[in-house]
């Protein structure tokens, strides 16, 4: 590319600088500062409440003059069934395979 060719009283021409001034720095504030002062007030509060909770407090003593009586229900009872198991019902088919294979094997001879 061709740049055009400046000279040097132009570049001078066109850099504003004020020499003998000094910069002033003006004051400011981080969000991030902001954000620090909040949360440490709420940290103190939540300091001060868990404080407040953690002190031991007894309770007042339970009125035996009104006990607890629960109510009953009215619901009826769960009847139980009876249960057969898989290992019961292969071994008394397993007992009439081997009758049957017996039967079969005195037959044949």
């Amino acid at each position: 590319p061709d740049f055009p060719r400046l000279h040097m009283r132009e570049i001078e021409r066109s850099v504003s600088c004020s020499r003998g001034h000094i910069t002033v720095q003006k004051p400011f504030k981080l969000s991030t500062e902001t954000r620090l002062v909040s949360k440490s007030n709420l940290n103190r509060s939540l300091d001060e409440d868990d404080l407040q909770s953690s002190l031991f407090r007894a309770r007042d003593m339970p009125r035996f003059s009104n006990p607890f009586h629960p109510k009953l229900s009215i619901k009826p009872l769960t009847e139980t069934e009876g249960f057969a198991l898989h290992s019961d019902k292969r071994a008394e088919d397993r007992k009439q395979f081997e009758v049957e294979l017996d039967q079969k094997r005195f037959i044949d001879e």
